[in-house]
């Protein structure tokens, strides 16, 4: 697990290796979360209703997903969109040495 970030009652779950381990990054969505875990008394819960979402690219050793946030509507504009920041960002997500580029992915 690399972020997670609650929409309502939903709960997105940026999952994929952490540290400097590579390979595939998505994206789950776990319905009606927040219900469920204010109800959980055990200290381990098995989930079986995540959706992905999404997967999102990444390379070896670079552009790796670490965070995601909800961008606000004034910024977004009408429609919801997510905002992901890498870390270890590639040569194709930077612009000279103090600009870095995330995806906006649209969600609903």
């Amino acid at each position: 697990m690399r972020d997670l970030h609650f929409s309502g009652d939903d709960l997105y779950i940026l999952a994929g290796p952490t540290m400097v381990l590579n390979g595939d990054i998505r994206v789950f969505k776990w319905p009606f979360a927040r219900a469920t875990i204010s109800a959980n008394r055990e200290p381990v819960r098995f989930e079986t209703v995540l959706t992905e979402s999404v997967s999102l690219p990444h390379g070896h050793g670079t552009n790796r997903a670490e965070a995601i946030c909800a961008l606000p509507l004034a910024i977004a504009g009408r429609t919801p969109h997510w905002l992901v920041l890498y870390d270890a960002p590639g040569m194709d997500r930077q612009d000279g040495e103090y600009t870095v580029f995330g995806d906006l992915l649209r969600h609903d």
